[in-house]
């Protein structure tokens, strides 16, 4: 299983490049098939929204296999305790999925995008998506580490 985090960002945040990189490499020890694909945002966004929209779901299907799973992640989605996020990961490991996760913009995701996806929330309030970015990191080592036994979530 191949996992891809599609993030769409305007700029790099050198404060949190050192927490990616430290995340990254923990992840890849223990999962080898991973990587971070980034989709430039647009400065005009605010304006127009309608057209912002249909250039980033077009992007972000460009970046996604017919094969993959896709979670999208919105404040409007499933939370999961770590737990389940490990069994669900696991279960897309088992189905032979490649596993996609996509983080928003600035002006979030099209609604439209995440009708009758897996849509997956860290919490009901909003995130900057770098800090989404480290969260799920984070949780994606976490679930690797539940499900390969080790003493990380302990």
């Amino acid at each position: 299983m191949k996992i891809t985090i599609i993030i769409i960002s305007s700029k790099k945040q050198q404060e949190y490049q050192l927490l990616y990189q430290s995340y990254q490499k923990r992840i890849l020890h223990l999962h080898k098939n991973f990587e971070i694909v980034t989709i430039k945002d647009n400065s005009w966004a605010e304006q127009d929204k309608a057209k912002y929209y249909q250039i980033i779901t077009k992007k972000i299907q460009q970046k996604i296999q017919q094969k993959d799973k896709v979670i999208y992640l919105d404040s409007s989605g499933k939370q999961y305790s770590s737990i389940l996020f490990a069994r669900k990961l696991e279960k897309v490991k088992n189905s032979s999925q490649n596993l996609t996760f996509v983080i928003g913009g600035s002006i979030g995701l099209p609604k439209e995008i995440l009708q009758g996806c897996d849509v997956l929330s860290f919490s009901k309030m909003t995130f900057t998506h770098s800090m989404s970015l480290l969260l799920l990191l984070e949780q994606i080592f976490r679930a690797l580490n539940i499900l390969n036994g080790g003493e990380y979530h302990k």
